[in-house]
């Protein structure tokens, strides 16, 4: 008959796990002037296994030692083990121990309590035809392999089919442990760049955090009878279960994808339908979270190519334009053109690339005849090549236009134009018998006949609209469409970062309740994702701070960040208003009810 000795209480794990590699944790890099801080003095974020250790830290099955070091890189010992096993699976541990358990294991030994809770749970049997426990023996990764894949086993978890990743030294395993390492392998537990699982070698304490917080997420997701997820759309998943969930009580704030659940809905007897507030583009990756505690259900979205690309060349001119199936608003998109004797020009955003929405669009002027080679390159959506031949053309000019959108808020800024797609000066178009005139909204007027303007006085965000004429010798004149201009002030914040500061620390990735008192501080770029000067948000002041869960989190102007003593987690989104900008900034991030012990 089975043990079901598990009840999963895992409240409190944090973030999407990094599935890493075998690699160790980096302990030569000093991360104590980062923004978070090390998790441990000798673990920094950002490092391998580094997520897995913070969650289990934080879940009090890890703890570091009394110098406020990890040693995530020391082999870890079968009493060692036996411990964590208890923490990480709620095996009941007696307070006492009333006789000897092994020749080397004595009812007082330091080890007996969990020696025994393991032992009676069939999680862990001795060695040497079970005469020894050996609690100070290294444990190796054919040995950690059976023991996870007990618990599994013991907790009614059917054992995963192979996922046709083959473990390519399985035969350097002992017999006994061969089926559970292939079994771990096709739960996802163990992952290998190159195949090899490595039986014989030792488990350090990072790497065993890892393999248990795999394994805890195998365990929730085989209770909660969750079996696979699918998009709908990019903002909307199906998740499917194995089992009936009709007669179920379901709440969206207990799902998390990315962003907030807006939707959710039971479609039929065993699929629930969430619908969330974040588009998940191509390339990208989603990991399905309930109650804050990870499940192994994920989904990746494929790449997808540059759609409906229009290439128009006009004399001197290539006009490029093109859609993406979703909006699409990234800096990382260039277009690069390639031409004669080493001609080389690119338009990214901010730098002659429009984009609106899902749409964008670019001009490459005054071009020679020749062969040319026009390359978009969106990350992502991948790339796309043309080859396109400018001929020779006639100069006589038949269109005007004004292309200048958008000017800093400062002297020295020039509204620009060109004819029939070739950027003339002023003084070639006079050369060939033309007189350039632009006209401006009333009230705005230039400071030299080139097109020269001094916005320095004008407003952040300020309009106005521009036309630019040429008239040839008999009269004859050609006038643009007219061209609205946007004044951008350079040192205003657009794209505002906050986080929590507390006695010179740095929170942007959780807090909890003893951060009481944080005070936002804010990063940020301006329009043309240039860095602001942080001494441009010393002059910028807070108006208001709203929180999605103020029963769990709150800010106060005066007092600053309050967390209430929940003894929950709740992710909490705080949305900021500025007084001297229209511009907003909110952040999103765990917040415990609750300080973790280390």
């Amino acid at each position: 008959m089975r043990k079901n000795f598990l009840v999963l209480s895992l409240a409190g794990v944090l973030g999407a796990a990094a599935y890493a590699g075998p690699s160790e944790v980096d302990a030569t890099y000093d991360c104590h002037h980062d923004i978070m801080g090390p998790i441990f003095e000798d673990v920094c974020h950002g490092t391998t296994h580094s997520s897995e250790i913070r969650e289990m830290r934080d879940r009090g099955i890890l703890t570091g030692y009394s110098d406020g070091n990890f040693h995530p890189n020391e082999t870890i010992i079968r009493g060692q083990v036996a411990t964590l096993m208890t923490r990480a699976f709620d095996i009941p541990v007696p307070d006492t121990v009333s006789e000897d358990l092994y020749p080397d294991v004595s009812a007082s030994h330091h080890y007996a309590p969990v020696v025994k809770a393991v032992t009676d749970a069939g999680i862990m049997t001795g060695r040497e035809g079970n005469s020894v426990f050996d609690t100070g023996v290294t444990l190796h990764r054919q040995q950690m392999a059976s023991i996870l894949m007990r618990v599994l086993d013991m907790n009614d978890v059917e054992r995963a089919e192979g996922n046709g990743v083959e473990v390519t030294d399985l035969d350097d395993a002992l017999a006994v442990h061969q089926d559970n390492i292939q079994a771990l392998q096709a739960h996802g537990i163990t992952q290998t760049t190159d195949g090899t699982f490595r039986p014989m070698e030792p488990v350090s304490r990072s790497q065993m955090a890892t393999f248990i917080e795999r394994t805890l997420a195998v365990l929730y997701t085989d209770e909660l009878g969750l079996e696979s997820m699918e998009m709908v759309d990019p903002y909307t998943f199906n998740i499917h279960f194995y089992r009936d969930i009709r007669d179920e009580e379901w709440n969206a704030d207990n799902f998390r994808l990315r962003g907030s659940t807006e939707h959710l809905e039971v479609i039929d007897d065993q699929t629930l339908q969430i619908r969330t507030d974040y588009r998940l583009n191509y390339g990208q990756a989603l990991v399905l979270y309930y109650k804050d505690q990870r499940t192994t259900l994920s989904y990746e979205r494929e790449r997808s190519d540059i759609r409906n690309v229009n290439v128009d060349i006009n004399g001197a001119r290539i006009d490029v334009s093109g859609e993406f199936p979703v909006d699409f608003d990234d800096s990382g998109f260039y277009i690069v053109l390639e031409g004669p004797d080493g001609f080389e020009e690119s338009a990214e955003k901010g730098a002659g690339l429009q984009m609106d929405g899902h749409r964008f669009k670019a001009s490459f002027s005054r071009l020679v005849p020749g062969d040319y080679i026009l390359l978009l390159d969106s990350g992502n959506y991948g790339r796309e090549e043309f080859e396109i031949t400018i001929e020779e053309f006639d100069p006589t000019f038949s269109r005007v236009d004004a292309t200048t959108d958008t000017i800093r808020k400062e002297v020295g800024q020039t509204l620009q134009f060109d004819v029939d797609g070739l950027e003339l000066s002023v003084d070639e178009l006079a050369a060939e018998g033309f007189e350039l005139i632009f006209n401006l909204t009333d009230g705005y007027e230039l400071t030299d006949s080139s097109g020269g303007f001094d916005a320095s006085e004008l407003a952040h965000r300020e309009t106005f609209s521009y036309t630019v004429a040429i008239r040839d010798e008999e009269g004859t004149e050609i006038t643009s469409d007219s061209q609205e201009v946007l004044v951008i002030d350079p040192n205003v914040p657009v794209h505002i970062s906050p986080l929590f500061e507390l006695d010179g620390n740095f929170m942007s990735r959780f807090v909890r309740l003893d951060h009481t008192g944080a005070q936002l501080v804010f990063r940020g770029q301006n329009y043309f994702y240039e860095s602001v000067p942080t001494e441009v948000f010393e002059s910028i002041t807070i108006k208001e701070v709203t929180s999605s869960h103020p029963e769990s989190a709150e800010y106060d102007l005066e007092e600053g960040l309050i967390v209430h003593e929940t003894g929950d987690t709740e992710h909490v989104t705080f949305d900021i208003s500025f007084e001297e900008i229209e511009e907003t900034a909110s952040i999103t991030l765990p917040v415990y009810g609750y300080t973790p012990d280390n």
